[in-house]
């Protein structure tokens, strides 16, 4: 009998473990990656996408995809989110990720956490995308 109560609390810590792992990693995946950088980026000829090279420091988990929080058009607020299976043990892992612009675009953001953003591309007054002079 003893040896069933032992086997049984076993069987219960276990599945403990494996419900605070599997809530880690889904809150994981579902809270936005706020240390996401623009590396470099690309706009097509005809101006209606940007490709968007980002990296991020020390993954542990990959940047799988991105949400425009911003509607869509002018400026655009983008959520990075992490994905599961695609860690890199190297000091930072690419993606890339293509965004769909309208003519009057004017800037893109990164969430930043908190309710902030940062401001990572804006068209200058010529019209053309730009790094952020600060």
């Amino acid at each position: 009998m003893r040896g069933f109560v032992n086997k049984k609390k076993c069987l219960l810590i276990m599945a403990v473990v494996l419900v605070l792992c599997a809530a880690y990693l889904l809150n994981t995946v579902l809270v936005p990656r706020t240390d996401v950088h623009l590396a470099d980026w690309q706009l097509s000829a005809d101006g209606t996408q940007l490709t968007m090279q980002v990296n991020v420091p020390n993954p542990v988990l990959s940047v799988r995809d991105f949400a425009d929080k911003g509607g869509g058009v002018k400026p655009h607020y983008l959520h990075f989110y992490a994905g599961l299976g695609k860690s890199d043990r190297s000091l930072r892992i690419e993606h890339e990720f293509v965004l769909d612009l309208q003519p009057d675009d004017t800037e893109i953001f990164f969430y930043r956490g908190d309710g902030g953003y940062e401001l990572v591309l804006h068209k200058n007054e010529a019209g053309e995308w730009q790094y952020p002079e600060n």
